[in-house]
């Protein structure tokens, strides 16, 4: 899976797929034709109209992951910011399972993230703010 994402931050994904399927690897080169295609796309095409705010609900991804994830945000809206809040809590139905990053990472549960895109043009800097509350 390294592979794939060191394809995606060189942009060269579909020569590593191209490869993938002269291995015979043919299922794994479809599943990663269906992700580099679909949800990445999605977010750039959103971006590209240029609205002031957009904000991404349940994103996730393995724990651990957090650094990457935003970073290839960040390079698909170069024109935005790019602010990721990430929940410590795990998704209902998984509350056996602890969060964090275990020796096998694919039995990790997910972490969830809410991504909120500003435009550059309208927000000059981005400022967080932690509500104290009950």
């Amino acid at each position: 899976m390294s592979e794939y994402w060191h394809a995606e931050s060189h942009s060269s994904v579909p020569e590593f797929l191209q490869e993938l399927r002269e291995q015979g690897k043919i299922g794994l080169a479809n599943n990663g034709e269906g992700i580099h295609s679909s949800s990445i796309h999605q977010i750039a095409q959103t971006l590209s109209k240029r609205a002031a705010v957009v904000m991404l609900q349940e994103v996730s991804f393995h724990p651990g992951e957090r650094r990457r994830i935003k970073n290839i945000l960040k390079t698909v809206g170069p024109e935005y910011w790019c602010i990721m809040e990430t929940s410590q809590r795990v998704r209902a139905g998984q509350e056996e399972l602890k969060a964090g990053v275990s020796k096998k990472n694919y039995l990790s549960p997910w972490v969830y993230s809410v991504v909120t895109f500003l435009h550059k043009d309208v927000f000059k800097r981005p400022i967080r703010v932690d509500w104290a509350g009950q």
